[in-house]
């Protein structure tokens, strides 16, 4: 009996919070100044909090996230399987343990929904960079297609352009390949490129309000290689508030 009052009531809090979550995600889909607020005075606490935390491990902890997150859905599946389709009959005490399984995989979850709600939705919602320090010029929206298109496509060809000219100025090996010596600076002093990154940021903090504040050290993927193949520079991880870049490519 007490074990039915505590699942009904482990029940209320999870529908609880579902809601919760699904209110948060209506009104940040349907309120930029509401997402504005969020990013301005409750998101630097999941970055000061969160990051600091997973920021003290040498390795990226978002990518093994993603490993136990793969074995715990692997798990479930060959447990689903088990109890579906049983070899033979299944003692009590492996049912609740299956059972039990499937409780904690259900808080999994929750939990992804969660932070995929607070890092990504609420923050993706909100005002645009230009928009907020740089503002729309008059008359952008009248602006058509074509004109727009026209428009990217002139920096397109002055990015091009200067870095066409950039090139030249690379120093290559003999098979004309360009030799880059990592983080080493024109006087051949080591650099710390990630704390380079940091300082960089935190400089435009100085400028930009939102830019301002806590960065944690971005971090090199283990499975680098298997980025390559997706052709993925890097990616910012919302579970572990992690900068992951591809130190392959």
């Amino acid at each position: 009996m007490e074990s039915k009052k505590k699942v009904k009531k482990s029940l209320v809090v999870y529908i609880s919070i579902v809601v919760v979550l699904l209110l948060l995600q209506v009104i940040a889909w349907n309120s930029r100044s509401f997402s504005d607020a969020y990013i301005a005075y409750i998101f630097p606490i999941w970055v000061n909090t969160c990051g600091r935390i997973t920021g003290s491990f040498p390795f990226s902890v978002g990518e093994w996230m993603i490993v136990a997150g793969i074995a715990v859905v692997i798990s479930a599946v060959l447990l689903g399987i088990s109890m579906i389709f049983p070899g033979r009959r299944h003692s009590a005490k492996y049912c609740r343990g299956v059972k039990m399984y499937f409780r904690f995989f259900a808080w999994v979850l929750l939990f992804v929904f969660a932070i995929m709600t607070l890092n990504c939705t609420m923050i993706y919602h909100g005002s645009t960079f230009s928009e907020k320090y740089f503002g729309e010029e008059e008359g952008q929206q009248d602006v058509t297609l074509q004109e727009r298109t026209e428009e990217l496509l002139r920096i397109y060809n002055d990015i091009v352009s200067h870095c066409n000219a950039l090139s030249m100025e690379m120093e290559r090996d003999d098979s004309g390949a360009v030799v880059y010596s990592g983080g080493v600076d024109s006087k051949g002093n080591v650099v710390d490129m990630a704390g380079k990154a940091i300082d960089t940021m935190q400089n435009l903090g100085k400028s930009y309000a939102q830019l301002d504040g806590y960065y944690p050290r971005p971090k090199a993927m283990f499975f680098s290689d298997f980025m390559c193949q997706m052709y993925m520079c890097g990616y910012y991880f919302p579970f572990s508030m992690e900068a992951n870049y591809n130190d392959v490519m």
